[in-house]
């Protein structure tokens, strides 16, 4: 009985961490990205006297609907070693034209006779970046590329919602406006209705920031001239065993953060569990106990 007990707790223990490692594991990878984001503010605060409770039954009911659409914000890197820096230059140039993009920033220094590098970062459509990376092996050899991206449709959503709400109350701000009688009563809403205002004018530009930041994907791209281009390094039995060392260390982590949350999770049900078994291995020892007695007694008679 005992075993079983015991066995039994072992295997809710494992299946636990498990599950918290798979769970892990499904994290979105990279989420880094080199843009300053402006982060949007909460509304301010109402502090004149006018009802708000259609505006923020209104945010209220946009900020429940889940959104289906993402909001990801997407960077690539390449470096790029070519032996004619003029025409790959001028093939990225005729490229980003092709695909609609535009240059955001163009940095070249030396030509294909003396040598020299440049650094061009793209703005890309994102429905043509596939297609668009693609082409870049043409230029030359390319030495190094990654990805980055951010996901802000938490952001983008509650932004635009704060955008409804303040167009909501600048509507009502201007019809009371054309109500109001008193100096005091102009002035104060005159205020109010220019802060609204503004605030409404700096998320309509956030909006806009992001607009552009999604549409059109980032593509940095570094040229390097070159006489010969540089031979990828042979994977050594080496660098085989270093890779999987480090893999078998980054599991190992995991399985301990894994571990020490399933127990933290389930410490109220071990604590149970721990209870439950006490209970019955008394009730086993006392039966053992009772049976050894009766047994003693059988024997004496």
């Amino acid at each position: 009985m005992k075993r079983k007990i015991l066995s039994l707790l072992v295997i809710v223990m494992t299946a636990a961490v498990l599950f918290c490692s798979c769970a892990k594991s499904e994290s979105f990878v990279d989420n880094s990205f080199g843009y300053d984001m402006i982060a949007p503010g909460d509304a301010a605060e109402e502090d004149f006297e006018y009802s708000s409770d259609s505006s923020t039954e209104l945010l209220d009911k946009t900020t429940a609907e889940t959104p289906t659409d993402r909001k990801i914000i997407m960077k690539y890197n390449f470096s790029v070693e070519t032996k004619d820096l003029d025409s790959a230059v001028k093939a990225l140039e005729e490229a980003v034209s092709s695909y609609g993009g535009y240059y955001e920033s163009a940095n070249v220094s030396g030509n294909t006779e003396d040598g020299g590098w440049a650094e061009l970062v793209l703005r890309i459509p994102s429905s043509q970046t596939a297609k668009f990376n693609e082409g870049i092996s043409e230029l030359g050899n390319i030495t190094n590329q990654n990805k980055s991206g951010q996901d802000v449709t938490t952001a983008y959503y509650d932004t635009e919602n704060q955008l409804s709400s303040l167009k909501i109350q600048q509507e009502r701000l201007m019809a009371l406006l054309e109500k109001a009688e008193s100096l005091d009563d102009i002035l104060k809403l005159e205020t109010e209705l220019t802060r609204v205002r503004t605030e409404i004018e700096r998320l309509t530009t956030l909006l806009v920031k992001y607009d552009n930041l999604i549409d059109y994907t980032t593509v940095t791209v570094e040229l390097r001239q070159v006489r010969t281009y540089t031979e990828p390094e042979p994977e050594t039995f080496g660098t085989k065993i270093a890779e999987a060392f480090k893999s078998s260390l980054e599991f190992t982590k995991e399985l301990f953060e894994g571990a020490v949350i399933a127990v933290v999770y389930l410490s109220p049900l071990l604590v149970f569990a721990a209870v439950v078994l006490v209970v019955v291995l008394v009730i086993v020892k006392s039966k053992k106990k009772k049976k050894a007695k009766k047994s003693e007694v059988e024997k004496a008679e």
